[in-house]
């Protein structure tokens, strides 16, 4: 009856329609009454406008095949619109858009971008977003030639428009510049990191064994303070402190200093009496057995210091090394035994 009565205006089905999601716990469903999942995908269950028949819905996508899909979540509240095939609801409806509205508002952001311009394109989610391959997957500039590239076998390799390289390959890591000459490398099987510059310079580092080497300069330094004054060694201080008692007791500007200072009643009665003896540098001391020629710091001081106890000139005997043979004073410095910065 209804083909012998059909015509324009007399047929009452619907074959589009809009709809909201379903509410409630269930509004999708991924498995059927036994626990299995269904293979047609998630159903959506819908509420079709203004019927207010309630179908569920298959959702249509782009991509669909063997193990292959697309997914957004659907949430209570959202608009789409449906497809019902032969214009019967118990054939099978089909979700084939979504629909921005109040609940689900456009975007008017994206990016920081304001997208009421209508001068890019986006694709903007609330929900994380993975896309998975199972070959190999490429995102490249057609202006620049940057790109991003993971093939088959895992290796990952990001380039940008210059040509610089970061690569994650199975055996190695590397950054490096679009001529290959200045790199860093890490072999993660071998434990071994080699960092390279202008292809004449090479540090290599190894758990086992490390090696550096360079066709150009070699230097050592720091950005602070000199070594010297961080640490002396009794060389130093001796010398010192007998420079110092000479020039307490010379003439010439500051005898009266020396008058004053080099007295017992200013210092200990025995440091008084050595202080006035050292009219010539290092006059009071007595060279070590078989110690260089006289002059030299290496010899043994018979000073005591009532207040603190008397000095043991075993503690004072220094051990022997021969003359510096730059001809230099004899106080240690680099290439000197007796180094302690």
């Amino acid at each position: 009856m209804g083909a012998a009565f059909a015509g324009p205006g007399q047929d009452t089905r619907q074959w589009v329609s809009y709809g909201i999601v379903a509410p409630g716990n269930e509004s999708v469903i991924f498995t059927d009454d036994t626990g299995n999942v269904l293979p047609t995908g998630p159903l959506v269950i819908v509420n079709l406008e203004p019927s207010g028949i309630t179908v569920p819905c298959r959702v249509s996508a782009a991509t669909a095949g063997n193990q292959e899909g697309e997914w957004l979540p659907f949430l209570p509240g959202d608009e789409v619109l449906v497809v019902i095939p032969e214009g019967d609801e118990r054939a099978g409806c089909v979700i084939i858009g979504r629909l921005n509205q109040d609940i689900d508002k456009f975007p008017l952001l994206v990016a920081g971008q304001d997208v009421t311009k209508n001068n890019f394109g986006f694709k903007r989610l609330r929900t994380p977003y993975i896309i998975e391959t199972a070959s190999s997957f490429m995102i490249r500039s057609a202006i620049t030639g940057a790109g991003i590239t993971i093939d088959p076998t895992g290796n990952c390799f990001f380039n940008s428009g210059d040509g610089h390289q970061l690569v994650m390959h199975a055996s190695f890591m590397k950054f490096a510049d679009k001529s290959g000459d200045n790199f860093l490398q890490v072999d993660p099987s071998a434990s071994e990191v080699l960092l390279q510059a202008a292809g004449t310079t090479q540090l290599n580092l190894g758990k086992s064994a490390s090696s550096f080497f360079t066709m150009g300069t070699f230097d050592i330094g720091t950005g602070g303070a000199a070594g010297g004054g961080h640490a002396v060694t009794a060389e130093q201080v001796f010398a010192i402190l007998a420079n110092f008692c000479v020039f307490l007791n010379t003439s010439g500007g500051v005898a009266s200093l020396s008058g004053i200072l080099a007295s017992a009643s200013a210092f200990d009665a025995v440091y008084s009496a050595w202080i006035q003896q050292m009219s010539v540098p290092l006059s009071p001391f007595l060279p070590v057995p078989g110690a260089p020629a006289p002059g030299s710091l290496f010899v043994q001081c018979p000073l005591t210091f009532s207040p603190i106890g008397a000095i043991n000139t075993g503690m004072l005997e220094l051990s022997l090394i021969p003359p510096d043979p730059t001809g230099a004073a004899p106080m240690p410095g680099i290439g000197r035994p007796n180094l302690t910065f």
